[in-house]
C-alpha cells in the first residue's frame, strides 16, 4: 500500500481496520517493507475470523485480479515503535526470532 506522508523505520507495526469486517476491531501487523521502499507492506497469516473474512473480501485464493476500485476502505493508525527498530544505531547486532516473532526481521534484512 502507499500513503502519502507514511514513514516507517524497520520493525515497526501499524493496527488496520477495515469497516466492511468490523467497525470496532483494530489488529495490529508488523511492517514487512523496509524504509528505502515507497510502498509499506504487511504479512498476514489467515487465522481466525478476522482475518479470513479480510482474506476472501480482498479476493486472495481465487486467482482472479482484483482491481483496486473493488477493495475496500481499509485505515491505518501508526507506525509504533518496537525495540527492533534501533539496530542500525549499533555496529553489531543480532536478531533472534521463531514463528510469527520473525516478521519484523523481514524489513530489517530489506534494509541492510
Amino acid at each position: 500500500m502507499q500513503m502519502k506522508g507514511f514513514h516507517a523505520e524497520a520493525g515497526q507495526y501499524i493496527f488496520v481496520q477495515v469497516p466492511e469486517i468490523s467497525w470496532f476491531e483494530w489488529h495490529p501487523f508488523t511492517l514487512t517493507s523496509s524504509p528505502e521502499e515507497n510502498y509499506f507492506s504487511l504479512h498476514i497469516r489467515i487465522v481466525g475470523d478476522w482475518t479470513v473474512s479480510l482474506a476472501k473480501r480482498l479476493g486472495v485464493g481465487s486467482g482472479q485480479f482484483q482491481p483496486s476500485q473493488n477493495m475496500p476502505t481499509i485505515h491505518v493508525d501508526g507506525p509504533f515503535g518496537t525495540p527492533s527498530e534501533d539496530i542500525f544505531r549499533f555496529r553489531t547486532g543480532v536478531c533472534i526470532g521463531a514463528g510469527i516473532g520473525v516478521t519484523p526481521f523481514a524489513s530489517i534484512l530489506k534494509s541492510i
